[in-house]
């Protein structure tokens, strides 16, 4: 991608345009989805001072237009993107080889994965996630594949509506949306929290029917929720009122 994007725009110094902040912002900016300067300095960790700079270079080089309050790349750029999240696509493998030795990453951020490896991991900054971390809210499970870690340099733990995000993002089933639901009951986390994390996730669709099911009683189901009857079951295996 990098070669690419040096060959058809020879006139852009690449080297002294990819800054450590550009990479980040470039990291959520894309062509197809315009987003604002207060949600990139949210989702990039940056100064939404640091993040205006950044985007004022972009479209003072004709790389990205502003439409109203939101940027997005210009088709012209949109490899800038990618390049960009390939780039750190190919750090947290690295990461993940150095640390691990072998895994499957299953989402990434720019600062933070979620990998499924067969190793147990004994290390502060990859922290224990899917059904194995339901156990601390009394659900446990005997159905299990691999061991999933979320890493995370600045994260001490996970919430419960962190949990159900991986979990889904783990693998969007019948059995582990019964699960998410489960824990969401168990811990009584607010609906909102849960789709407020959801959001950062990148699940909200998941998330929102299965929110709607719960408030509702099952009233209110769609072809991703189980009969009412089925949940009510699970829940009283568990103990868990819901």
């Amino acid at each position: 991608m990098y070669q690419e994007l040096t060959a058809t725009n020879s006139h852009v110094d690449f080297p002294e345009l990819m800054t450590s902040s550009m990479l980040r912002v470039l990291y959520y900016l894309n062509a197809d989805e315009p987003v604002s300067a207060a949600e990139l300095a949210q989702r990039t960790d940056v100064s939404r001072a640091t993040v205006y700079r950044t985007l004022k270079t972009l479209t003072n080089r004709a790389m990205a237009v502003k439409q109203g309050t939101r940027y997005r790349l210009t088709e012209q750029f949109s490899g800038l993107h990618k390049f960009a999240v390939e780039l750190r696509h190919q750090h947290h493998r690295m990461q993940l080889q150095t640390d691990i030795g072998s895994g499957t990453l299953l989402w990434e951020s720019y600062d933070e994965f979620i990998v499924r490896t067969d190793e147990v991991v004994d290390d502060s900054q990859y922290l224990l996630t899917g059904l194995d971390a339901f156990s601390e809210y009394s659900l446990q499970f005997f159905t299990r594949s691999g061991n999933y870690y979320f890493y995370s340099e600045s994260r001490e733990s996970l919430s419960p509506a962190d949990l159900v995000c991986h979990l889904l993002l783990i693998e969007n089933d019948a059995r582990h949306r019964k699960y998410a639901m489960l824990l969401i009951s168990a811990t009584n986390t607010s609906h909102e929290d849960v789709r407020e994390v959801a959001t950062s996730y990148g699940v909200e669709d998941i998330i929102s029917p299965l929110l709607t099911y719960l408030r509702t009683d099952g009233e209110q189901s769609s072809a991703q929720t189980p009969p009412w009857s089925e949940m009510e079951s699970l829940a009283r295996d568990y103990e868990v009122e819901i």
